[in-house]
């Protein structure tokens, strides 16, 4: 009983990305060892789970950003960056974010997760591609 359930968790802890837990010798001991081993792992999933969403995140941020001004400047080459580095002018913030809501909700519904398996951290913008949906 004590092995099968160190298998379902072992099961669990690589899905998630954790380090798995060795057993060879199947004795009530051995068990109650690897089930602490098990405990410390699953203590580490806080950190795992943050990494995971930050490096989400990060590669939603990029691909959006990548596309917004790669759109911009397929339109216009003569477009200036400078302005989107400078940040929002404080007298006209509220006027310019209520202007472009129905543009934002638009082009929100048109970008698409599309998970890629193989990619490592740290190379490009993530772990996961955003693609545009442009049948609409």
């Amino acid at each position: 009983m004590g092995m099968e359930i160190l298998q379902r968790m072992n099961s669990a802890l690589g899905t998630i990305g954790l380090k798995t837990v060795q057993v060879k010798v199947r004795s009530v001991g051995h068990c109650l060892h690897a089930f602490g081993h098990a405990a410390d792992q699953l203590g580490e999933l806080k950190e795992a789970m943050r990494r995971q969403l930050e490096s989400e995140g990060r590669a939603a941020a990029w691909q959006t950003t990548e596309y917004v001004l790669a759109c911009l400047k397929s339109w216009d080459r003569t477009f200036c960056l400078d302005p989107i580095f400078q940040g929002l002018k404080e007298d006209t913030t509220e006027p310019a974010l209520g202007e472009v809501q129905s543009a934002v909700e638009r082009a929100v519904q048109n970008l698409v997760r599309d998970p890629v398996d193989g990619s490592k951290e740290g190379e490009g913008p993530g772990e996961d591609e955003l693609s545009v949906d442009s049948s609409e």
